[in-house]
């Protein structure tokens, strides 16, 4: 099916709501979302701290934060609208678009936001520091997952519709060209991550089991990942200097080595696996289990199992802090982000909010995927 490009689908609305806080400085805060409500929460990393909120004016489902500038841009996940939330002024703006913004994604640089319906077909690219449109595509297959390219100039997208991943090119607007995996790996592809340099791509098959890899400077597959039937996905560390892999089936946690891509250990894990984050220079691994409540915690320069950290509550999606010494992670059960010390790898304090938190995010976050 060959994408097309329509111009005369999005429209933005200039500032609609005046904050009363303004926040110049984000690189030492975070923002969680809360279930109930449209304002988000300022957090101080430094302090652990409320330090106050920002309205949005919808209840955002998702959040992601410029790097390259104090802007935010958040959706409820069902309606069709993104806010733009300029955090230096105090004031938001509205993209109006023809599909449901169902996931947003940003560049990189941070000067670029990607938003799609997943099923619909679309996919959308603005400027994020102005909410200018640079691309708009329609007739795309059902997607899986995108992603965006090191330099931010294109995007990968992958469907069970390709075999491999679909490149869109971002200043010419349409799909340019495909890019495969080994054969075994092309197939239904879930999910899909660069490589800390940008230079490889993940890539994991629902149908093998296995994560494809392609090396994007010499253009070519290079041999597979057997990671085997439940494996979730593939997260390169924050450095690059490690792949880990978690598979639900074998309630299992296996580290490569991220230079030759070649086995290092596979250890114990549990059910109920969350994203794995990854923290103080690349020493320690976490994934949460919600089975057990549970933050499992891995040494990865001795590749083996260390203490878990029992959790007041279920944990839900988080996020690491620029230099890599927190981990926040929200607690859906109760009104509190749980604090983690990454270099002692332990439970640190616990900060009480006024609703149940659904997700976070940090103005400068560590490594690529967190």
């Amino acid at each position: 099916m060959r994408p097309t490009y329509l111009a005369c689908v999005l429209l933005l609305a200039h500032a609609t709501v005046a904050q009363a806080e303004t926040f110049p400085d984000i690189s030492h805060l975070a923002f969680a979302t809360l279930s109930d409500t449209s304002k988000l929460t300022v957090i101080d990393i430094d302090k652990d701290q409320v330090v106050g909120g920002v309205e949005l004016g919808l209840k955002p489902s998702q959040i992601e934060i410029s790097q390259a500038s104090p802007v935010l841009a958040a959706t409820d996940g069902r309606s069709n609208r993104v806010v733009l939330a300029d955090l230096a002024a105090g004031r938001t703006s509205d993209i109006s678009l023809s599909f449901p913004a169902r996931r947003l994604l940003t560049s990189p640089d941070g000067q670029k936001l990607a938003v799609s319906d997943l099923t619909g077909g679309h996919v959308a690219v603005f400027s994020l520091p102005s909410g200018r449109a640079l691309a708009n595509l329609s007739g795309l297959p059902v997607l899986s997952d995108l992603l965006f390219a090191g330099d931010g100039s294109a995007l990968f997208i992958a469907s069970n519709d390709l075999d491999g991943l679909g490149v869109i090119d971002i200043a010419q607007g349409k799909m340019t060209a495909k890019i495969t995996p080994e054969p075994d790996a092309a197939q239904r592809i879930s999910s899909i991550t660069r490589s800390a340099n940008g230079r490889l791509i993940f890539a994991r098959s629902e149908k093998s089991g296995l994560i494809g890899v392609i090396d994007l400077r010499a253009g070519k597959p290079l041999p597979s990942i057997q990671a085997g039937p439940g494996a979730v996905t593939a997260t390169p560390s924050g450095s690059g200097a490690y792949l880990l892999l978690t598979n639900e089936s074998k309630r299992s946690f296996s580290i490569v080595h991220g230079d030759d891509l070649t086995p290092g250990a596979e250890l114990a894990a549990a059910s109920g696996l969350g994203t794995t984050y990854t923290g103080w220079f690349d020493s320690v691994a976490f994934v949460p289990s919600a089975d057990k409540r549970t933050l499992l915690v891995y040494d990865l320069w001795r590749m083996s199992k260390g203490g878990d950290i029992s959790l007041p509550a279920v944990p839900g999606p988080g996020t690491v802090t620029a230099d890599g010494t927190k981990l926040y992670l929200p607690l859906k059960d109760k009104s509190a982000i749980a604090v983690i010390d990454a270099r002692n790898r332990r439970l640190s304090s616990v900060i009480a909010l006024d609703g149940h938190p659904t997700g976070i995010a940090v103005g400068a976050g560590y490594g690529i995927c967190h």
